[in-house]
């Protein structure tokens, strides 16, 4: 399956806005992978030649079906398929989340003072609306008075996302610093028989059941799509070390058993960044 995901630039002030692409954050569950059953509260939003695109009309979560194989893949991580019990509220949040901001007080004095809220807090209101092949999120973070949306369609056998620009909305002191795009889309535990693959240099896949031989002292990776300066494509030499491992192209993929899924930033993918997490970073 291959995923589309675009976000129309956007300048917004003092604040920078990011689009995180990320990976995999894995969070151990007794399930080994993603169920391929559709869960409950979802309904069929639109169809093509191979696929179903699912919607949940009081979370604004998606889901994915393929007919080729009736493999599902969930944008969240559902109650009625992960173990949640373990978790926190906050990361519980996290998880059942579509949409994570990282914003900044900017009236505050502190030093450091970015905050981070999540789709799936009860103090938000979403909406969600469907129109032909076409379903609409929109998500206001009331507490801190910043909204989004999120459009999802099937075109061409692929599903198409869009962060439209003019949705995007704050207020004059809170700025908005990244927009997380479904950090748990295709999440699965080591017990799975996958991968997750990303633009590492020449290249990278993180096998799910290769933790054990991980090293414990490892830290999630954050690349920059192409690099956070400018890129000198005929004299890479002179280019930082540290640009020098930043992602080159704008994709990352995931597989889960036989099932895998490819996913391409297709429009302001230069403001972007993949975040990849394997289980227990």
């Amino acid at each position: 399956m291959k995923i589309k995901i675009n976000r129309i630039k956007s300048a917004i002030g003092m604040a920078v806005l990011s689009l995180l692409l990320p990976l995999a954050a894995l969070y151990p569950a007794h399930s080994a992978q993603a169920s391929p059953i559709v869960p409950q509260g979802y309904e069929e939003a639109a169809r093509s030649e191979h696929l179903i695109l699912y919607y949940n009309r009081n979370t604004g979560a998606i889901a994915v079906e393929d007919k080729r194989t009736g493999y599902v893949w969930k944008s969240v991580a559902d109650e009625d398929v992960y173990d949640l019990d373990q978790a926190n509220e906050v990361l519980k949040t996290y998880l059942t989340s579509i949409l994570a901001v990282t914003y900044v007080d900017i009236s505050s004095n502190k030093e450091s003072n970015l905050n981070k809220i999540y789709s799936a807090d009860k103090t938000n209101i979403i909406q969600v609306a469907k129109k032909a092949n076409r379903v609409t999120v929109s998500i206001e973070f009331k507490t801190v008075g910043i909204s989004a949306a999120l459009e999802f369609s099937l075109v061409n056998d692929t599903l198409q996302i869009r962060i439209p620009e003019e949705r995007i909305k704050q207020t004059q002191n809170m700025g908005i610093v990244s927009l997380e795009l479904m950090p748990f889309f295709g999440a699965a535990g080591e017990q799975a028989d996958g991968y997750m693959f990303y633009p590492d240099g020449s290249g990278a896949l993180t096998r799910y059941d290769r933790k054990a031989h991980r090293p414990s002292t490892g830290n999630a990776l954050k690349l920059h799509i192409y690099s956070k300066e400018e890129v000198k494509v005929n004299d890479p030499a002179s280019m930082g070390t540290a640009d020098a491992y930043d992602a080159m192209l704008p994709v990352f993929g995931v597989k889960n058993g036989n099932n895998a899924v490819l996913f391409a930033g297709t429009d302001g993918e230069e403001d972007a960044w993949i975040n990849v997490n394997p289980d227990g970073y």
